[in-house]
């Protein structure tokens, strides 16, 4: 579980991230740098201890999905 939970926020994160830069968002696109070197970080780790692909690949695309429609609602608050 720790995979699917690790990889939903790496690749989420990621997703933020193109949405921040795409839109100028420099202070978002600062923090979230930070949320992703810790992510990626426990991703890893999950891997090395032998991580399902089922489970990461689940996790990115709930992740990237979850990213892009959080996105949207905060632009369209702005």
């Amino acid at each position: 579980m720790e995979i699917l939970i690790s990889t939903f926020f790496t690749v989420g994160l990621l997703g933020f991230q193109q949405q921040n830069v795409t839109h100028g968002w420099y202070w978002w696109a600062a923090v979230t740098s930070m949320a992703i070197a810790a992510a990626q970080y426990v991703m890893i780790t999950s891997v090395a201890h032998g991580g399902s692909c089922i489970l990461m690949g689940l996790g990115g695309a709930m992740g990237v999905t979850a990213s892009m429609f959080i996105h949207k609602r905060m632009r369209d608050r702005a």
